[in-house]
């Protein structure tokens, strides 16, 4: 990748108008959840963690329960504090679909990110899943929902790890 690419993608993860930057994988299967969510309980303090009718979980993941966090609900939303990673704050949201495979969404705010420091956090992630797809999108909330145009700052087809 050319000095001119990094250098749109250090600015893009800078770039803070109030918005947030999403990692995104898809169709992913249950082993590939179960190994990400043990990754981030080793790598983030936990502080919510509610299912999609808005139950309170926490204690169920604190235990490994992971299936039951998923009872009576398609999704889970999670919030942690970084202990030792790159991006401190890491929202997780986990959506299961009508085929049984599970869409992952990683939310954070911009920072001034170093591109091969950036990379090194991302890592880890992208290489709990099986399929090694992943997008990292920029969605500027600000011009409001019904204008919202997440674009694209780098996927796999960039960096596959």
């Amino acid at each position: 990748m050319n000095e001119e690419r990094i250098k749109e993608i250090e600015e893009a993860l800078a770039d803070n108008d109030g918005s947030l930057i999403d990692i995104n994988m898809e169709s992913l299967d249950w082993d590939d959840i179960v190994k990400f969510l043990d990754f981030y309980v080793g790598h983030y303090r936990l502080d919510s963690t509610t299912n999609g009718e808005g139950k309170e979980v926490l204690s169920l993941y604190r235990d490994g329960q992971y299936k039951e966090m998923f009872s009576n609900s398609n999704s889970l939303k999670i919030t942690g504090a970084g202990k030792d990673f790159l991006v401190q704050d890491l929202n997780v949201d986990v959506f299961r679909n009508e085929m049984d495979t599970y869409d992952l969404e990683l939310d954070f705010k911009p920072e001034d990110y170093n591109f091969d420091e950036f990379l090194k956090f991302l890592k880890p992630i992208v290489q709990c899943f099986k399929k090694r797809e992943y997008f990292l999108k920029y969605e500027n909330v600000s011009l409001g929902y019904e204008n919202l145009a997440p674009d694209v700052i780098f996927s796999h087809n960039d960096i596959l790890f």
